[in-house]
C-alpha cells in the first residue's frame, strides 16, 4: 500500500474509533434498540443519523435528493444543469429566426405595415425615415 494511501486509512481508523469512543454507532446497519438522540453513522449511506423514538432522522447536510432537487447529471436540450444554463434561440424553436434589433426602422426590410389608411409592403423605411407613397396626405 502505497504511504499516502496508509495514512488516510490510518485516519479514517483513527476517526472511527473516536466516534465510536464517544457513544456514536459507526456501522453500516442500524442499531438495535437504540436510546433516543442516539447516533449513528451509516456507512453505507455516508449519513449521520439520530434515533427520534420512531425513526433515524439525517442529520448531516441535505441531498439534492433529501429536499426534491433536480440532480445536477440531469440535462435540458443537452445542456447539463451542473452549471448555469445558456439557452439558444434554436432550444426555443427560433432557429430560423434573424437575430434582428425590430426596434431600429432601418432593420424592417419585410412584411406589410399599415398605419391609419396607409398601408405598404417592403421596405418602408430608409436611413431613419420613412418612405410614403407619392402624393399620401399625413393628417393630424
Amino acid at each position: 500500500m502505497a504511504p499516502d494511501a496508509l495514512s488516510q486509512v490510518l485516519k479514517l481508523s483513527n476517526t472511527v474509533l473516536a466516534l465510536q469512543r464517544s457513544g456514536m454507532t459507526v456501522q453500516s446497519t442500524e442499531p438495535n434498540a437504540p436510546n433516543v438522540d442516539a447516533l449513528w453513522l451509516d456507512t453505507t449511506a455516508g449519513r449521520l443519523k439520530r434515533w427520534t423514538g420512531t425513526v433515524w432522522q439525517i442529520e448531516s447536510a441535505n441531498t439534492a435528493g433529501d429536499v426534491g432537487a433536480v440532480p445536477t447529471t440531469r440535462t435540458v436540450n443537452g445542456h447539463a444543469l451542473s452549471a448555469d444554463v445558456t439557452v439558444t434561440k434554436s432550444d426555443v424553436g427560433l432557429s430560423n429566426v434573424a437575430n434582428v434589433d425590430q426596434t431600429n426602422a432601418n432593420n424592417i426590410t419585410s412584411g406589410a405595415l399599415s398605419i391609419g389608411n396607409i398601408t405598404s409592403t417592403g421596405n418602408m423605411f430608409a436611413n431613419g425615415y420613412m418612405r410614403l407613397p407619392v402624393g399620401t396626405n399625413l393628417y393630424h
